[in-house]
């Protein structure tokens, strides 16, 4: 009996991108804190048993983690709300509440424009639809 999975939804589209974004962090702070530990080591200037050492780098892995979330975080945000508005003009049920073009947030730095022609644009296709003349066949 095969399952069959159901349709693609665009809400979807968050989790594997904010999924993608939280790996990309983590390695990237791997990454640095091999390079750090492997230039200290290599530079003599702690030793591979040392505790300092490996506070350091914890320390850096930590903080680099805790950046690199809160970044995401805030870069993301107009993307996110982007696609709240693109979840309620397409009709797909969701538990967001789709952005506010007027919130002043939105005011000052021109996010308000992009909203807006999200929901304007929704409003013309609506408006095309109901103006298309419909083929009785007869």
């Amino acid at each position: 009996m095969a399952v069959t999975q159901g349709p693609k939804l665009i809400r979807s589209f968050w989790r594997f991108f904010r999924r993608g974004a939280l790996l990309r962090i983590l390695v990237s702070q791997l990454v640095i804190i091999i390079i750090v530990g492997l230039i200290l080591v290599l530079s003599q200037t702690l030793a591979i048993d040392s505790l300092v050492l490996w506070g350091i780098l914890a320390l850096v892995f930590v903080l680099g983690l805790g950046y690199g979330f809160i970044m995401v975080h805030y870069a993301a945000r107009p993307a996110k709300d982007l696609m709240a508005a693109v979840i309620h003009v397409a009709g797909e049920p969701s538990t967001t509440t789709p952005p506010n073009p007027n919130d002043s947030q939105y005011s000052t730095n021109g996010f308000k424009e992009a909203l807006q022609t999200i929901y304007d644009l929704s409003g013309k296709a609506a408006a095309a639809a109901e103006a298309a003349p419909t083929s009785t066949g007869v």
